[in-house]
């Protein structure tokens, strides 16, 4: 009976812990991305940038590091769990950012995804707005008057009675 036991016990295991189940270090984070400027809503703030990324499957933490390109200055450097997905840090302008960042867990750590950016507010601003040219009215053309009805009728009750008078005095005299 304890051979039964102890046999029924490792098939549990094997089936309930299968020998693959080991625990894999995380992927190369992916998307990660330096964005300028910082918003919230609809409020920006053009002395901060944000470095964000996507999740990665495993990862109980993710290791980020914002460095100052241009300087070679490390402007950040962190470990934060994995329920964080975005930082904010601060920037000087003109100048370029770069955001660093890996996943682990107990297993090891994955490899690093990258972003890089000019945080430049110069190609961010509106132009300045030019006033647009007042419209002016531009006149319709008008139609060439047209003589009224009452003159017409008079010139053709004219004519057709001097008609009338032709014809009856050649009657008159034919007669």
């Amino acid at each position: 009976m304890k051979k039964g036991l102890l046999l029924l016990f490792f098939a549990a295991a094997f089936f309930f812990f299968p020998s693959g189940a080991v625990a894999q270090v995380p992927e190369t984070v992916t998307g990660v991305l330096v964005e300028y400027p910082e918003c919230v809503g609809d409020s920006c703030s053009f002395v901060q940038a944000s470095c964000s990324w996507n999740a990665m499957t495993g990862a109980t933490s993710y290791n980020y590091t914002i460095t100052e390109v241009d300087t070679s200055t490390q402007i950040q450097t962190a470990t934060v769990d994995s329920s964080t997905l975005r930082v904010v840090f601060p920037i000087t302008q003109e100048r370029t950012y770069k955001c660093d960042v890996f996943a682990t867990n107990a297993t090891g750590s994955g490899g690093t995804g990258t972003h890089s950016l000019l945080c430049s507010a110069e190609g961010l601003l509106e132009p300045t707005a030019t006033t647009a040219p007042q419209a002016t009215a531009t006149p319709l053309p008008t139609k060439p008057p047209i003589e009224s009805p009452g003159a017409f009728t008079n010139t053709a009750i004219i004519l057709g009675g001097l008609a009338l008078v032709i014809i009856g005095g050649l009657a008159l005299i034919l007669l």
